[in-house]
């Protein structure tokens, strides 16, 4: 009859229980010495207690709801504002006079350890969040509300669908921001980037059904789609090009009729009154 080697865990165990024995004998043995030479034995060393993760700084300034601080302008920030309405949550938005001066000089050297980069936008939430970086401000608002999709494969798919609509805005940006012949850049725009653009949107729909850019839920891709195409909309001969697509212009139309997003931008969201100079 065989026997069974012991298994790791077995040994690990018979080690641990022949560790502590050779530790019980030492300790018996220097407390013997210690009683031959008269003197006290040394008291046992009392257990190491963990030590307590150091607390988080709190960040200035303290805020009672959601708030988003950013320029008094569209900018990185539309798709995080939008995103906050389609979700309905009771937010705060704190906006910072456009292009800097004062106002933005004030409030960067005030708030200076809550903006890790010193930019802005920025998102804080009761609690202590707080966060820089406009892609990460969004999908975490994404995350809390149920507007990542419905598992991971769907959240990676999002996660592709929002980078390329980057790509979108950037080659959009390129052309509305040109100082150099513009009218050129526009036209590149209208006539090249923009239709090879909504072509590739135009094949994701078809794929799935038309409704939404991923699964059949909204998510934080289609609202900043839905801002691409409201920018592309704007410019001379945008909304004729949309018009080329009609599988671009129903998904357009069906999310500019959206209860909160109509709402959202018939309340002229970047329209504020400010002070005058030195009040």
């Amino acid at each position: 009859m065989f026997l069974k080697e012991p298994t790791v865990e077995g040994t690990v165990i018979r080690q641990s229980l022949k560790s502590d024995k050779n530790t019980t004998k030492k300790k018996e043995m220097w407390e013997e010495r210690a009683k031959e030479k008269g003197a006290a034995p040394a008291p046992p060393k009392s257990p190491r207690k963990d030590r307590a993760e150091p607390a988080e700084p709190e960040l200035e300034p303290h805020v009672n709801k959601p708030t988003l601080t950013y320029w008094e302008i569209p900018g990185r920030a539309e798709s995080v504002r939008l995103l906050l309405e389609v979700a309905g949550e009771d937010y705060d938005y704190n906006p910072i006079r456009y292009p800097g001066g004062e106002h933005w000089k004030e409030y960067r050297t005030k708030y200076a350890e809550g903006l890790t980069f010193s930019q802005i936008p920025r998102y804080q939430e009761p609690g202590g969040l707080d966060v820089v970086q406009s892609h990460s401000i969004l999908r975490h608002i994404a995350r809390k509300y149920g507007l990542n999709g419905t598992n991971e494969r769907e959240t990676t798919r999002i996660d592709v669908m929002y980078e390329g609509v980057q790509d979108f805005l950037a080659a959009h940006g390129r052309a509305f921001y040109a100082t150099r012949e513009k009218e050129k850049a526009l036209a590149t725009f209208i006539n090249d980037a923009a239709p090879t653009w909504l072509t590739a949107f135009t094949k994701v729909l078809e794929k799935n059904g038309g409704e939404f850019l991923v699964g059949s839920k909204l998510s934080y891709a289609d609202t900043t789609l839905f801002i691409a195409l409201k920018r592309t909309a704007e410019m001379e001969g945008g909304m004729g090009v949309i018009e080329k697509f009609p599988v671009i212009a129903a998904y357009y139309a069906k999310m500019q009729a959206l209860p909160r997003i109509k709402a959202f931008y018939a309340s002229d969201p970047y329209h504020f009154t400010w002070p005058a100079e030195g009040s």
